[in-house]
């Protein structure tokens, strides 16, 4: 667990922390830490990862608080990505990905265009008045109708 603290949010802290006396430069300056689905859920079977993703979405909203109004700083909060190859690499096979597919309001998986497209908007002129926010891009999310199905 507190390796993956270390990598995930330590880390962040450390680098935007050296990075600050220039961002203070730049008008507009913004921040975008990648966060995850499983930073807001409980996550049992990614707990390290899950928690650390946690500590991090809070992180970012201190530190909007605590660097505005010089820089702004938001999370992205990413849901189930299409990577290719690595998702076969990381276990997943195609019925588990379909499975969870079939829960996505979009229906499909997000693709790394996606993602850029959100991210570029938090660090846009567009996104001036956004600070300590958590934007999600997930396709709507899992929904699970609640009424009984017979």
């Amino acid at each position: 667990m507190v390796n993956a603290y270390k990598l995930n949010t330590l880390g962040s802290y450390h680098l935007t922390r050296l990075c600050m006396p220039y961002l203070k430069q730049e008008e507009n300056a913004s921040v975008v830490f990648s966060g995850s689905m499983v930073g807001n859920t409980p996550s049992p079977e990614f707990i390290e990862y899950s928690t650390a993703k946690a500590g991090l979405l809070n992180m970012v909203k201190s530190m909007a608080v605590a660097s505005g109004p010089e820089v702004r700083f938001n999370s992205l909060i990413i849901g189930t990505v299409d990577n290719g190859a690595s998702s076969e690499e990381a276990g997943y096979t195609q019925e588990m990905i379909d499975n969870v597919v079939k829960g996505i309001v979009l229906k499909r998986r997000g693709l790394p265009a996606d993602i850029a497209q959100a991210m570029a908007f938090l660090l846009s002129d567009a996104a001036s008045w956004i600070t300590g926010a958590e934007l999600t891009v997930n396709g709507g999310g899992v929904y699970k109708s609640k009424m009984p199905t017979s």
